[in-house]
């Protein structure tokens, strides 16, 4: 992504994932949950720069969001 880490980027980072995630569309489902996936990733990969591996509710929200696509 190439941005300074910041809550409010990892947020909108997880937000876009929830936009990819609620496909209902078959033909395009795979992409959509692709996308999904790299935004939680990377959204989590933030907040986890920015908190460490102190316990956080905002990783908590990204790590059921990933949980969900991957069923």
């Amino acid at each position: 992504h190439g941005y300074k880490p910041h809550p409010d980027l990892a947020a909108i980072l997880n937000n876009l994932g929830n936009a990819y995630s609620t496909c209902d569309c078959n033909a395009i489902c795979d992409t959509w949950k692709y996308n999904a996936i790299k935004y939680y990733e990377e959204s989590l990969a933030m907040l986890k720069q920015l908190d460490g591996d102190k316990p956080h509710p905002n990783v908590a929200v990204v790590l059921n969001n990933l949980s969900i696509i991957y069923g």
